[in-house]
């Protein structure tokens, strides 16, 4: 399955560069025209132009850009109607975990007030998180989100379950960027056989619905 990867400097591009050695399935191409997969882990300012060249080329498109506005994911639902598309805010099977686990804590303790705390390297520019705000979704209730952005750190999320008596943490800590890399490269294997339509990293992992 041949691949395009958008941007040649970003630090997620590299990665997805660097591992698809171990993905025998996947083959690199230097331009986007025959490709089956467009890959885009830019930035929202690249993102308009990015989606347009899947669109153009009939190519899936995966999408890991965070801080997109609400313009910008309407139109991933709009292309869906045209290509297989997949947005995630994280693509680390682990974190995808975590926020299958939130959604089922957040039903089985509606009384239990949440916050969701996330931890970042300095250079991470949206706060909060993508994956957090994904997390603050599959709970479905208002959640009381802090952002820390420090150091090098990879990706910190923990989510915490509080009532007066007692107190739940989900927690899933990113060691390496290799795993968004990883996690991103397997989705997109899945994402180049798929018909038009919206996915996610759920589908990718079987997740129930």
């Amino acid at each position: 399955m041949k691949v395009f990867v958008c941007g040649s400097e970003g630090r997620m591009s590299s990665s997805i560069r660097a591992l698809l050695d171990i993905h025998p399935e996947l083959q690199l191409e230097s331009t986007p025209e025959n490709s089956q997969v467009v890959i885009d882990f830019t930035a929202p300012q690249a993102f308009d132009t990015n989606l347009s060249l899947a669109l153009q080329h009939g190519s899936a498109f995966l999408c890991g850009t965070t801080g997109l506005s609400q313009r910008q994911h309407e139109s991933l639902k709009e292309a869906a109607q045209k290509i297989a598309v997949l947005w995630a805010s994280n693509t680390s099977l682990g974190a995808n975990l975590l926020i299958e686990l939130t959604r089922i804590a957040s039903k089985l303790l509606p009384r239990f007030p949440i916050s969701i705390q996330d931890t970042h390297h300095r250079h991470k520019k949206d706060a909060p998180s993508g994956t957090a705000l994904s997390l603050q979704t599959a709970a479905a209730r208002p959640c009381n989100i802090s952002s820390s952005r420090e150091g090098e750190v990879v990706g910190v999320h923990e989510v915490i379950f509080q009532s007066a008596f007692e107190r739940v943490s989900l927690k899933h800590e990113a060691l390496d960027r290799k795993v968004f890399a990883e996690g991103a490269l397997s989705a997109a294997a899945f994402l180049g056989g798929q018909k038009p339509g919206l996915y996610s990293i759920q589908d990718v992992l079987g997740f129930s619905p």
